[in-house]
């Protein structure tokens, strides 16, 4: 009995899918704009973290210090450096092995190495090549190292500057489209659930002789629910595959071009590893936007 009930429910909604279809189908193309949105936020995170970790395995801070500097007032800073809690790890580089790792970078060009080999001494500074924990705790290191008095005398140069501004300009950009996309996720959010609604709407409207008479003899509010629900329900599903279909072909499409100049950012790597997920996720939004666009339909309609 109750299979027979249910399966009449799922048969209405169907039809009242099918009955309002032009609208049905700009329904679904809403929710399914609304998650491609949310999927776009979610390629946007994986981007910048991806790109941010690159970023924070290639900078660091180096401390070049005046040549005649004594080694063990470099490790002696260098332990002052280690006890920092955002500092990841400090890596001493003589003079000897900075020239040794000049050479190396050069090799093939000649002209370098004639030069090196006319002055006739190590013209490169023992270093101190320092990473941080994250990469915001870089400019905190940075104002460590300019405030510490004692060590003013005996170090030449530090680079962190001229890294910070590129640093901070990706980090702001990545924040305003994280910004940009939360806010249209929102907007389009808002437009599903406005739209599925005046679908279901419609829907009760064409209804309304049936709700009546349902009323009359005794049908209970849930039961006059079911079959607008279940409309609700069609139209997030549809708008998850469609939404799905879209991501799988786009993602397949743009890797490999992206990972032409970001190797590490190997999108359909990421999107197949957590497939199961973002279905999951993607089925229980779109029908979570369904349903509660269709009750709110119901509610203001049978003023419950």
């Amino acid at each position: 009995m109750f299979s027979n009930k249910l399966k009449k429910i799922i048969i209405s909604g169907g039809k009242d899918f099918y009955r309002n279809s032009w609208l049905s189908i700009a329904t679904v193309i809403v929710i399914a704009i609304t998650l491609f949105t949310v999927n776009t936020l979610v390629i946007i995170n994986f981007l910048s973290e991806t790109v941010l970790t690159t970023l924070q395995e290639k900078i660091d801070i180096t401390v070049q210090f005046k040549s005649e500097t004594p080694e063990d007032e470099i490790f002696k800073f260098k332990n002052e450096l280690e006890q920092m809690a955002e500092v990841k790890s400090v890596i001493y580089v003589s003079q000897e092995k900075s020239l040794e790792n000049f050479k190396e970078s050069h090799k093939d060009d000649e002209k370098f190495i004639q030069s090196i080999q006319e002055l006739g001494s190590n013209p490169l500074l023992a270093s101190l090549n320092i990473k941080a924990n994250q990469l915001d705790q870089y400019d905190r290191i940075d104002r460590s190292i300019s405030g510490n008095k004692e060590v003013q005398g005996i170090i030449e140069k530090v680079n962190y500057q001229e890294n910070q501004k590129p640093i901070d300009n990706f980090s702001n950009l990545i924040k305003t489209v994280r910004r940009l996309v939360v806010a249209l996720a929102i907007i389009f959010s808002f437009l599903a659930i406005l739209i599925t609604f005046n679908t279901i709407r419609m829907a009760m409207y064409s209804h309304r002789q049936e709700i009546g008479i349902m009323r009359l003899v005794g049908a209970t509010n849930w039961h006059i629910r079911m079959p607008f629900v279940v409309e609700g329900i069609i139209l997030g599903i549809l708008g998850c595959l469609a939404t799905l279909t879209i991501t799988y072909f786009l993602v397949i499409f743009i890797s490999p071009r992206i990972i032409g100049f970001l190797p590490e950012f190997d999108l359909a790597f990421y999107f197949k590893s957590n497939l199961l997920t973002i279905i999951i996720l993607q089925f229980a939004a779109g029908i979570s936007l369904g349903i509660i666009s269709s009750l709110i339909a119901i509610r203001k309609y049978l003023r419950v």
